[in-house]
């Protein structure tokens, strides 16, 4: 057990390590990076009083624990980073202990199969060192399957107790994490209620009720903002067989419909590309246990659900890849054992070869843009603080400390700009992806009604403008 939880831990943290102060990666990446990462510094800023007016519309429990953790180490987006790669962690121990616990796998054979089908999947380490709730929602998600297990096993209450409860966190981390969920719980109640078990509903009514009274104040909303959440008002099946869309974020053009895209953890680079082989020679247990038909159900479940959104974003499979692992083991023991003995380490040499640089391009263009963000906000914070209008990248800037009145040019058609007034922008890359929308539109404006001096560009098409007079 120790020797398991030191490599489970010891891997993501020298990742971690290396990715932070070997080369620079502090883990803010993208809108919702930053957006979770200010959630968490404002909850410090204003403890120990109640929260007022944090007008975030993101689940609440990433951006506690990264400002409980940032408080003590001094440091919030380094605890939130830490957290990310904590929780690797903690899904690779207790995938390992699902997978021992189904006797599919010697024990000895377990650590060697997580760590390259996990630790070096692209996306999983990806997931471990960025500002993100992915990698916590996927601790909770199969926590949640591990006490489910046990739960059909023993039929204890502390079991029952750790679905309510596991269950319900990673809901407040992620909303959209529900479908993946709703099958487990569901059977497990079904057993509470065969059982006559009572008592367990009202655990659970009380677990729920204080999970959603400090819910409720923490967030001091009247209405759960995941009633109204603006997933629900673009899910629908018709998109499951799109592949082209336009939406929220601009005008997206895709390789595969979503209805295949949502199984990329099976066959993907990004995650494992040996995984449909490993499925089809898994086969067998898949209609052994019931435990495993239930983590099917709920791996399509939730795959369909997400084929529902007009977008298409990989990491949103990384809840459900743990699962898609424990489906496999059975048929990656059956490939080993039908490799001679002399060729596995030669073998495993090779895929360890082949994961890590696949880890290496595809989270390349992730720092990129992390390097990007910064060198962009530096551009900006040499200027004198005045009202800048921007799009992508207004997050980012008040992470790092830009003092701009920053105001968003996706929202409405803007045409009340003043003069010495700064505009940030990336033609080269709106005029496919944002043509004939706000962000676009609002830059055109601009350049017909007034003169435009250019301060500053980065060789990534970002370009920062100070609005001259009107033109007549």
């Amino acid at each position: 057990m120790y020797r398991d939880l030191v490599w489970a831990f010891g891997l993501p943290i020298a990742g971690l390590l290396m990715m932070r102060f070997g080369f620079g990666f502090n883990g803010l990446y993208g809108q919702d990076g930053h957006i979770y990462y200010q959630f968490a510094s404002d909850l410090i800023e204003q403890f120990p009083h109640r929260p007022d007016s944090l007008n975030y519309s993101v689940p609440p429990f990433y951006p506690l624990l990264g400002s409980i953790l940032g408080g003590i180490i001094r440091h919030v987006g380094l605890a939130m980073q830490l957290i990310s790669t904590l929780a690797l962690g903690g899904v690779m121990y207790i995938t390992g202990l699902m997978i021992r616990r189904f006797g599919f796998m010697e024990r000895k054979e377990v650590l060697p199969y997580l760590i390259l089908t996990m630790i070096l999947s692209p996306y999983m380490f990806r997931g471990a060192m960025v500002v993100m709730t992915d990698m916590l929602t996927a601790f909770f998600s199969i926590s949640t399957f591990w006490f489910y297990v046990l739960y059909r096993e023993k039929e204890s209450r502390k079991y029952w107790a750790g679905i309510v409860v596991m269950g319900l966190m990673a809901f407040f981390t992620r909303y959209a994490v529900a479908p993946l969920l709703i099958l487990p719980c569901a059977d497990a109640l079904r057993i509470s209620l065969r059982r006559k078990s009572y008592g367990n509903v009202l655990i659970a009514t009380g677990i729920m009720g204080v999970g959603l009274g400090f819910y409720f104040w923490l967030k001091g909303s009247e209405t759960p903002e995941f009633v109204g959440h603006f997933l629900w008002d673009i899910w629908s099946p018709l998109n499951w067989f799109k592949s082209r869309f336009s939406g929220f974020d601009g005008a997206s053009d895709y390789t595969m419909i979503n209805l295949i895209s949502v199984f990329y953890h099976f066959f993907h680079p990004a995650y494992f590309f040996l995984g449909i082989p490993l499925v089809v020679m898994s086969y067998r247990s898949v209609q052994k246990k019931k435990e495993y038909q239930v983590m099917l159900a709920a791996i399509i479940l939730y795959s369909l659900f997400v084929a529902g959104l007009n977008f298409q974003n990989k990491r949103y499979l990384i809840l459900s890849f743990p699962l898609v692992l424990i489906l496999t083991a059975e048929g990656y023991q059956w490939f080993v054992r039908k490799i001679p003995a002399k060729w596995h380490i030669a073998i495993y040499g090779l895929l360890v070869v082949i994961q890590l640089g696949l880890c290496t391009y595809v989270f390349r263009s992730f720092y990129e843009y992390n390097q990007i963000e910064q060198r962009v906000a530096i551009m900006v914070k040499k200027q004198p603080p005045t009202t800048l209008y921007t799009f992508e990248l207004n997050p980012s800037l008040e992470s790092y400390g830009a003092e701009h009145q920053v105001i968003n040019l996706y929202h409405e058609p803007i045409t009340t700009f003043s003069q010495g007034e700064l505009l940030l922008v990336n033609p080269s890359k709106w005029e496919f992806q944002w043509k004939d929308r706000n962000p676009m539109i609002n830059w055109v404006y601009a350049q017909e009604n007034f003169e435009v001096e250019l301060l500053g560009r980065d060789e990534s098409g970002w370009e920062l403008y100070r609005l001259g007079e009107r033109k007549e």
